[in-house]
């Protein structure tokens, strides 16, 4: 260390396994291969222990920068997907549309065919019950009532012949 500053690490032992071969992949960009260094010379020919120690040793792995594809168009493929899609959704919607059109309809005329139902039935039935006779009955007993309830507004009880006689005016007239 020079002044606190860290130097270059320390330099590799002197027996170093060799580089792996190089994978059959894309080519990276210069900025992102990694520096390899050069290999050490070759050693005296290793004892037969040795020899077995560095075969039985990891083989060292090298790390790649993942391969990223930045998409900027879209492919032709993904075009015709899109395409395809977007004439799906217009035939769905110009399906949708068209029921519903046929829908509304189907109501509006079930709408009108229950009115027209309505209106014959109802003239049936404005036959069967036709209004009675609405003349005016027992007019002249009715008038004499009513004077008596208004001169006699306190003593109602006063009009009691004058009621009964409009009673029974009433009743031999519904027979």
């Amino acid at each position: 260390m020079v002044g606190g500053v860290a130097s270059d690490p320390p330099p590799p032992p002197k027996e170093e396994l060799p580089p792996p071969p190089p994978v059959a992949a894309e080519p990276e960009p210069a900025a992102a291969k990694i520096e390899e260094q050069p290999p050490s010379p070759p050693a005296a020919a290793p004892a037969a222990p040795q020899a077995v120690e560095e075969a039985a040793a990891p083989t060292q792995h090298i790390w790649q920068r993942p391969i990223i594809q930045y998409i900027e168009e879209p492919s032709l493929s993904a075009l015709k997907v899109k395409q395809e899609k977007e004439e799906e959704m217009k035939k769905l919607e110009e399906y949708w549309k068209t029921r519903l059109r046929q829908q509304q309809d189907e109501h509006i005329e079930s709408a009108k065919l229950r009115e027209e139902e309505f209106k014959k039935n109802a003239g049936i039935v404005n036959n069967l019950f036709i209004p009675a006779n609405r003349k005016d009955v027992c007019k002249s007993e009715k008038e004499l009532v009513k004077d008596c309830y208004i001169s006699n507004k306190t003593e109602s009880l006063r009009c009691r012949d004058v009621v009964t006689n409009f009673y029974n005016c009433v009743s031999d007239s519904r027979l």
